[in-house]
């Protein structure tokens, strides 16, 4: 029980949890120690904290961040440009911040969080069955039927692969890809 409580707390990640309950020692084996997914999760709760305070007038609605390693995923959208200016002076102001990837739209988007996850989720899956990709360290965030990757894998090769299986999916729009070679 004090197990699946730890998975659940140190992570929001939905394949993380699939595939920690269906694979044994999935978060053992990734390069990403319990100390780094602290950090990032701290990371994280102190800018939604900070995004949520700043809300008044909703322009973050509909503005997800991902953490990895210290660096900031931004998706999503906002139309107010100047609360785009804001997120990221509000996120630069965190001290353990190494990197800010806005990847957020200036406009409108017409998105379905279900159909991104399940985009994501199908990669993922594809991720693990190929053999020449290591899929442990590649997270996978869909928006708007625009799937972004971030992680590290252990080459160049590696990064291609993963880009070109994620951009084979039915029904993903675009692959942008922020892996990095260890």
């Amino acid at each position: 029980i004090i197990a699946i409580f730890l998975l659940f707390s140190l992570t929001a990640c939905l394949e993380t949890i699939l595939l920690g309950a269906a694979g044994s020692g999935y978060l053992i084996a990734r390069d990403k120690s319990l100390g780094d997914s602290l950090e990032d999760n701290k990371i994280h709760a102190k800018i939604v904290k900070d995004l949520v305070k700043y809300n008044k007038d909703g322009p973050f609605t509909n503005v997800n961040v991902f953490v990895y390693q210290g660096r900031v995923l931004l998706t999503g959208f906002t139309e107010q440009p100047q609360a785009m200016k804001d997120a990221l002076e509000i996120i630069w102001k965190n001290p353990e911040v190494k990197e800010v990837i806005n990847e957020l739209a200036d406009k409108k988007v017409k998105f379905s969080r279900l159909k991104d996850s399940y985009l994501a989720n199908n990669i993922k899956t594809r991720l693990i069955r190929d053999q020449t990709v290591s899929a442990l360290n590649i997270n996978i965030r869909g928006f708007a039927s625009q799937v972004y990757l971030i992680g590290s894998v252990d080459n160049q090769q590696q990064i291609r692969q993963a880009a070109d299986l994620a951009s084979r999916v039915r029904g993903v729009k675009l692959v942008v890809s922020h892996l990095r070679a260890s």
